[in-house]
């Protein structure tokens, strides 16, 4: 069964984390600024080292559409094949789960203003209600999407959809699908962050 979640790009990306995991780094770096997306692009040395430990893995300079999502211990890539293609494909990357049991995509926007406790509830997403067309039809945009996944260390690859047969307007065409496979440590040999992993397919 084809199981498809939702996450809305908004400020062109969204990271994954565990938020408890998140902030645990912000506290040994001494960072205290609820502007986290500020704080990174000042001091790059913390993103970097955020990215090889696996504390979070940031999905950015995309553009700014609702894109479909996809994760491995929900649904197998074959499964998708009949109407996505795969468009691109970026890893390995580290991440890591710990004991909260749960993997959390973040529109970037929400850093901006960062408020864990938002993320900290039985929930299994955030968003909010949105008016969109000439005719102000509502949606809800997800700004968070929550996935139970067991602690550990994991190796993750991305790769990048697109419909085969387009099925709403542009925005809505696209999608991503996060391969994780559970390990022992923290790989040394994951793509390097000043690489600039590319991830826009449009």
């Amino acid at each position: 069964m084809e199981v498809e979640r939702q996450i809305s790009a908004d400020d062109y990306g969204f990271l994954l984390l565990s938020p408890t995991v998140l902030e645990l780094f912000l506290k040994s770096k001494g960072i205290k600024s609820k502007k986290i997306l500020a704080h990174f692009s000042k001091r790059k040395e913390d993103l970097n080292e955020a990215i090889q430990e696996g504390i979070l893995m940031p999905v950015n300079q995309i553009p700014a559409y609702t894109y479909s999502i996809f994760v491995s211990t929900e649904v197998s890539l074959d499964s998708l094949y009949d109407r996505w293609e795969v468009v691109l494909q970026e890893g390995e990357f580290n991440l890591k789960i710990d004991n909260s049991n749960s993997l959390w995509f973040i529109s970037l926007a929400q850093f901006h203003n960062w408020n864990p406790g938002n993320f900290g509830t039985t929930a299994d997403y955030t968003g909010y209600l949105t008016e969109s067309g000439a005719e102000g039809k509502e949606e809800f945009e997800y700004t968070g999407q929550k996935y139970r996944l067991d602690a550990g260390n994991y190796l993750l690859t991305v790769m990048g959809l697109k419909r085969k047969v387009p099925e709403y307007e542009d925005e809505h065409n696209y999608g991503y699908y996060f391969d994780l496979r559970p390990a022992k440590t923290l790989s040394d040999h994951i793509t390097s962050p000043d690489r600039s992993p590319v991830f826009a397919m449009s």
